[in-house]
């Protein structure tokens, strides 16, 4: 399972999780392999390097999709489409359901609330029939 991280898309470009990173032990908690492992550290990602790197997912904070537009406005980006792009393996094939939104500082503090976000992540990433519209993953609190 190959899975990418942004933490959101700035001036046009997804700012991804290379190695490194809280996000890249985040995904290895959860039993996905980091696709962008080419860099160290978070960095703009081209829109060829998203398409390379064949994600199965791509996981992103609520804060992030929110600065973007929202779930819509992600997957026409073309980085993210391109990224997940032919990558349905849910029953739906839905670009939807490549898309996971979880609460950031769960998910990138690496604090007492990391071990149940990768649990929850690790469950969303195995799920064969996902919910639709984003896979929002629920439980923590809200991010501010």
């Amino acid at each position: 399972m190959r899975a990418v991280v942004l933490l959101g898309i700035r001036d046009g470009a997804p700012i991804g999780a290379g190695a490194g990173t809280s996000a890249h032990g985040l995904l290895e908690m959860a039993g996905a392999r980091n696709a962008l492992t080419d860099f160290q550290g978070w960095k703009p990602v081209a829109v060829e390097s998203m398409a390379d790197a064949r994600a199965d997912f791509v996981v992103m904070p609520k804060r992030g999709v929110t600065a973007a537009g929202g779930v819509a406005e992600v997957l026409r980006h073309p980085a993210v489409a391109l990224a997940i792009a032919g990558r349905g393996a849910s029953d739906t094939g839905r670009s939807e359901d490549r898309l996971i939104v979880m609460d950031g500082m769960e998910m990138l503090g690496f604090g007492p609330r990391t071990l149940s976000a990768a649990l929850r992540l690790a469950e969303l990433l195995h799920t064969q029939t996902p919910p639709g519209r984003g896979r929002l993953a629920q439980g923590g609190e809200e991010e501010g």
